[in-house]
């Protein structure tokens, strides 16, 4: 018991400052993106060539969430010992190229790589690592439990520990100057019931659809890639040739004014569409990343965009698109309501647990996080 909670406490610390180190390497590339120039995609091949050779050249490496989930402690073991080095700077390198993908992806798997290194027993500690490191890089200690009842069959000191070890990272995290993904939304009401409902039906309904379709995609384009790299050549060389647009910037990975727009009630159409099929691309071609921010951004922007077109207050949308996305793509719809829980209050529980489920039920059994969630 004791032996559990201090590993708990130390790997805790470990992984607030893993999420720390990396996060502090994204606001640099950040800041890089915001006072150069936009050639930096041109390096988007330089860094597809880059990760190849490494997978090609080292020892096997997860860079998904689903494949550190569906590990087992024997190939845990077998992964390269020098999984953290290649992930932190793979993940680094994709974002700096300009890259349309997020950051909790490589969270997860950083911490999954600490544990290995710490030789942790990963058939006890892989629900506990896995759930805090997504609720420190989400910034909410309390998702953890949440997430490792609805992802991990476990014991109460599992869940236990998980929330521990979630709190320490976020503790650290806060202490180091990194700040939560997201902020409180202040969520209008005033609409009348029959346009809210409404505005929360075709939310769900069009993100639920979307998500089957990207998921499908998913899983039709990282095999075609894997097996015809002089195809991936060539898409990776047509998004460089994209991405050097300056029309294009918003669409980068690292590019939060997009977001910050959409949060003060600014959405397009096109900018849903586009961000959708990059991340696509991006993911599916191997590039080392998440997919939380970027559907976060898509499910928001929709969100919006509903919402304006009904005339119902912007927030409403906002609240409601905001993790409807991630919720068709991982079927995570009780992590999904706690966090729009702890953002926007229990006023919105209601309407967002209708679309919420509106989109699971629309999207799919398929699951990019793990292929059991029923």
């Amino acid at each position: 018991m004791f032996r559990h909670l201090f590993i708990s406490i130390i790997f805790g610390a470990l992984i607030g400052a893993s999420t720390a180190l990396y996060g502090y390497g994204l606001e640099k590339i950040q800041e890089f993106h915001q006072t150069t120039t936009l050639m930096y995609p041109l390096f988007l091949i330089v860094v597809f060539v880059f990760i190849y050779l490494i997978k090609r050249q080292t020892l096997y490496f997860p860079t998904q969430v689903s494949e550190v989930i569906s590990s087992s402690e024997l190939e845990q073991r077998h992964w390269s010992p020098f999984s953290y080095i290649w992930n932190i700077f793979g993940s680094w390198f994709s974002h700096l190229a300009g890259a349309s993908l997020g950051r909790e992806g490589t969270v997860l798997v950083l911490a999954s790589s600490l544990a290995q290194i710490g030789k942790l027993n990963w058939n006890y500690y892989k629900s506990i690592v896995i759930s805090a490191a997504f609720a420190g890089v989400v910034g909410q200690p309390f998702i953890a439990l949440i997430i490792i009842i609805e992802m991990f069959s476990t014991s109460a000191q599992q869940k236990v520990f998980s929330f521990v070890m979630a709190w320490v990272g976020f503790l650290v995290m806060q202490s180091l100057g990194i700040h939560p993904l997201f902020s409180m939304i202040q969520v209008d009401l005033s609409a009348g019931f029959t346009d809210k409902f409404l505005v929360a039906f075709l939310i769900g309904l069009f993100l639920g659809f979307m998500a089957n379709a990207f998921k499908y995609g998913y899983g039709y384009l990282s095999v075609f890639f894997k097996k015809n790299k002089m195809a991936s050549v060539m898409v990776v060389l047509l998004l460089s040739w994209i991405f050097i647009q300056p029309e294009m910037k918003s669409l980068q990975s690292l590019s939060l004014d997009s977001f910050s727009e959409i949060q003060n009630g600014k959405a397009n159409m096109q900018f849903v569409l586009l961000k959708s099929i990059f991340t696509l691309l991006f993911v599916s071609l191997g590039f080392i990343g998440g997919d939380f921010v970027p559907s976060i951004a898509i499910g928001s922007g929709f969100g919006v965009l509903v919402a304006n077109y009904f005339q119902v207050n912007y927030t409403f949308g906002l609240a409601m698109g905001l993790m409807a996305f991630f919720t068709g793509l991982t079927r995570l719809k009780w992590t999904s309501l706690g966090l729009l829980f702890l953002l926007a209050g229990f006023k919105v529980m209601l309407w967002g647990y209708l679309c919420l489920s509106i989109t699971r039920q629309m999207s799919g059994l398929q699951s990019l996080y793990k292929k059991d969630i029923s």
